[in-house]
């Protein structure tokens, strides 16, 4: 596939995750008082840093490279 191409698809779908994630984050932010809103919005990032971390073992575990290079159950 072409390189073009590829930067094209990658800039369609990040617009797509963010322009769905951003609202998201601003309507969760509204849940706490504004005196905790801090320390819930710390709590939040930390959970989605530590479900993309296992996230990635998971895909590491799963996916492995054959001796021939090729990429198994991707």
């Amino acid at each position: 596939m072409p390189l073009a191409t590829v930067i094209v698809i990658n800039v369609i779908l990040f617009a797509g995750i963010f322009s769905r994630m951003i609202p998201a984050q601003a309507l969760i932010s509204a849940i706490p008082e504004p005196a905790k809103r801090g320390a819930f919005n710390a709590v939040s990032a930390s959970l989605q840093q530590f479900a993309g971390g296992v996230s990635a073992a998971v895909a590491g575990w799963l996916i492995v490279q054959r001796p021939n290079g090729s990429l198994a159950s991707f």
